[in-house]
């Protein structure tokens, strides 16, 4: 296993060193961050912080994690997929609520 974990947009090489509680993170680089809606940014900032202090949500954030990583991918024009498929036990519905802010 690398110490680095690579960027999620395809062919970036940007990279990161791997932290001891990373286990299979998957990280976007300042480049391809900047361009998501500041809106999507917000919303995932605050279902990160509500997931860290109560430990609830855990398949929202995933969730948003996907939106968020093929949002930076469709805006660095990759082609490709950038991430592997989620693990079955998260749902693939889209937060409505979510989607709505960020057009």
């Amino acid at each position: 296993m690398t110490d680095r974990i690579q960027c999620v947009v395809p062919f970036c090489k940007r990279t990161r060193k791997r932290e001891s509680f990373m286990k299979g993170w998957q990280w976007i680089c300042g480049e391809h961050w900047k361009p998501i809606p500041l809106a999507a940014r917000k919303v995932y900032g605050r279902r990160v912080k509500k997931w860290r202090r109560f430990n609830t949500g855990e398949q929202t954030v995933a969730r948003l994690w996907r939106w968020l990583a093929a949002k930076a991918c469709d805006r660095a024009g990759a082609i490709g997929p950038c991430e592997p498929p989620p693990p079955p036990d998260v749902p693939k519905t889209r937060d409505l609520q979510f989607t709505q802010a960020c057009r």
